[in-house]
């Protein structure tokens, strides 16, 4: 506040990215319950999660690079949330469940963590789902199939130890302009058919891909980076 006397609590903007702070978070900070943006990305402050993801009216949670460790709580209901970036941090355990709950959500960021288990079935429910970054963890089992099938996904990047076979729906969903899928272990056949138009990079490398190379992946117009190098048949 501008007296001095704590933080004010009508605030619904926090701008803290990016500096020096040492030690946690205060606990008031959890009567924020104006709380919309919360940009902490890079300050390597460290802070209990728990209460952030209470907070009813919270939009944009950024919090890269923040050293933060332990699991993500399992009961979610700050469900105006729209955007999550917790990447370049020390969580672990699972993706929690209730992500699919956040149906205004449209950006998943949690790259470079040490997630663990399969992706929540949820997720691919989440009808407002454009951007999702999962790679650098260590998760395994297979990517949801409805992954696509009801939002306009734009961007998918995962590097993980994913199996089986690709979402049907990622590989011919219009919208989408980014696909990266390398050093996983995806074993079926590619889609024979493509219907990705404005797709701008393919990363499929280092997989265990079979039968017959894809013709008309000529026929992408926009494709500026293709990788199937290595097991990609």
């Amino acid at each position: 506040s501008a007296d001095g006397d704590g933080p004010a609590l009508g605030t619904s903007e926090p701008l803290l990215n990016t500096n020096g702070f040492t030690g946690k978070i205060p606990e008031a900070f959890s009567s924020l319950k104006e709380l919309i943006i919360l940009d902490m990305w890079g300050s390597k402050s460290g802070f209990d999660l728990v209460w952030i993801w209470q907070q009813q009216k919270l939009e944009i949670l950024y919090l890269y690079d923040n050293r933060l460790k332990g699991k993500l709580p399992c009961n979610i209901t700050a469900v105006n949330l729209i955007k999550i970036a917790l990447s370049a941090n020390k969580l672990v355990g699972c993706i929690p469940e209730d992500f699919g709950t956040l149906k205004k959500l449209t950006i998943i960021i949690l790259y470079n963590n040490e997630f663990i288990g399969p992706v929540p079935r949820s997720i691919g429910l989440i009808p407002k789902l454009q951007y999702i970054q999962l790679f650098n963890n260590m998760i395994s089992s297979e990517v949801p199939q409805q992954l696509g099938k009801h939002s306009s996904l734009r961007n998918f990047e995962d590097r993980n130890n994913f199996s089986s076979s690709l979402p049907e729906q990622v590989m011919r969903h219009e919208k989408l302009f980014n696909i990266v899928v390398s050093n996983n272990i995806f074993s079926s056949e590619l889609l024979k058919h493509w219907q990705l138009p404005i797709v701008d990079n393919i990363m499929l490398d280092n997989n265990d891909f079979s039968g017959k190379f894809l013709v008309n992946i000529w026929w992408l117009p926009l494709v500026h980076t293709l990788l199937i190098s290595d097991k990609t048949s």
